[in-house]
């Protein structure tokens, strides 16, 4: 009797699953921004990579190789820092008052 392809696919991840354990590997889902995409690209085709997994696990590597200090540098999240200018916030007061005036009206 021939296999439903449910059947077919369960067994197909169960194998899959076996072989990660018994490799010791873990599978990732990792979607990435496409300037990220990009930025990957560019470091794999400048150090000849041509498997982007082994090119993300070498540059994790080498990060945790350099050590805490070396590697913080690189690993620092850029945050954009909010000015909030005095006209703005003025007019943010006057609409929160009239806002709050037309509640109370």
């Amino acid at each position: 009797m021939a296999k439903d392809n449910a059947t077919r696919q369960r067994e197909k991840r169960a194998k899959q699953k076996q072989r990660l354990e018994l490799l010791g590997e873990k599978v990732i889902n990792l979607p990435l921004p496409a300037s990220t995409a990009k930025c990957l690209e560019e470091l794999m085709h400048q150090h000849g990579f041509t498997d982007q997994r082994e090119a993300i696990a070498t540059m994790i590597h080498r990060l945790h190789e350099a050590g805490s200090e070396a590697a913080t540098p690189f690993l620092i999240v850029p945050r954009h820092k909010i000015t909030i200018s005095e006209k703005v916030s003025q007019a943010f007061e006057r609409e929160s008052r009239r806002e709050g005036m037309r509640e109370e009206g």
